[in-house]
């Protein structure tokens, strides 16, 4: 099957590493969750700003 009769392709643009530390900050805190600044900022640069990872660290 030729690749144009696949599912639509969705680019997702990256997100920053600055972008994601902000955010699993607020949700954590949300969560009651306590983590180190130091943590949430390793996870953020694992995810190399990729949205999926993004979710999937998170």
């Amino acid at each position: 099957m030729p690749p144009s009769c696949r599912a639509d392709r969705i680019n997702l643009h990256e997100a920053g590493i600055a972008e994601a530390t902000p955010s699993y900050s607020e949700l954590f805190s949300q969560g009651s969750i306590s983590i180190s600044p130091d943590l949430i900022n390793k996870a953020a640069e694992a995810t190399e700003g990729h949205p999926f990872l993004i979710q999937l660290v998170g």
